[in-house]
């Protein structure tokens, strides 16, 4: 009888223990329902009340300056040979050149290249090797000056080694016209949050962010033209009038404005 009770008493206190717990839970969660409401209700959207606007600029300017990029070649069966033929061409192209007032702080190698050369065959069908090919590519960067422009292409017209040329219009300073597209973009993002405030019936408060940046390198702006020297008649260059347009260009900005009713 003794065991039955102590037994009887144990299971009484877990039944009342069972009974209890579930009691407790019940009257603690709407407690922490209603905490949970006033502490969210308290957290403000920190976008509240604001406007985000897209602005863009693009300036525009004459371009001043200029580059030059010829390209000369040299083929032989032999690898030292067309090695050979290809230094002669690029040695005396690069003498005419500072001969017509180029300095060699103004000429520079952007690319050289030796491979093999292949040429298709139509009868056989098949690409037969030919030999070697060295390819030189040499810059002329100057300001812009049509008297010069055209000694440089009369320069290259006589050239020998198939040489093609390419003539390319930038500003200088770059940095410069994009801080003035910069500028441009945020006159533009501004105009456009008055815009909208107006039709609203609101005021337009101060600047809370500001957005901008590029993870990519921006192309440089270019205006050119490929010419075949080889299609020229040697000493007997015509100006062709150059007349580049206008050197564009454009940023974006993103700016976060404060409304105000």
């Amino acid at each position: 009888m003794r065991l039955f009770r102590k037994l009887s008493a144990f299971g009484y206190f877990c039944t009342a223990t069972t009974l209890l717990v579930p009691m407790r839970i019940t009257a603690i969660i709407p407690i922490f329902l209603l905490m949970c409401a006033t502490a969210f209700g308290q957290i403000k959207n920190p976008r509240e009340n604001t406007i985000m606007i897209s602005g863009q600029g693009t300036y525009a300017a004459s371009p001043d300056w200029v580059k030059v990029t010829v390209s000369v070649e040299g083929k032989n069966e032999a690898f030292n040979l067309a090695f050979d033929q290809l230094n002669q061409i690029s040695q005396k192209l690069q003498q005419a050149l500072k001969d017509q007032g180029i300095k060699n702080d103004q000429i520079f190698t952007s690319n050289y290249q030796i491979e093999k050369d292949f040429q298709y065959n139509p009868t056989t069908r098949k690409n037969e090797d030919m030999g070697f090919l060295a390819k030189h590519q040499i810059n002329v960067e100057i300001p812009l000056n049509n008297d010069q422009l055209k000694k440089i292409i009369t320069t290259v017209s006589n050239t020998e080694g198939n040489a093609r040329l390419t003539v390319s219009f930038s500003i200088k300073d770059l940095e410069s016209a994009r801080n003035k597209a910069l500028v441009l973009a945020v006159q533009d993002a501004k105009a456009k949050a008055l815009t909208i405030c107006k039709a609203a019936n609101l005021s337009l408060g101060e600047i809370k962010q500001i957005d901008y940046g590029q993870t990519y390198n921006r192309p440089v702006p270019y205006a050119s033209v490929t010419m075949d020297a080889m299609k020229m008649d040697r000493g007997a260059y015509s100006d062709p009038g150059f007349n580049p347009k206008d050197i564009s260009v454009t940023e974006n900005v993103n700016i976060l404005y404060n409304l105000e009713k």
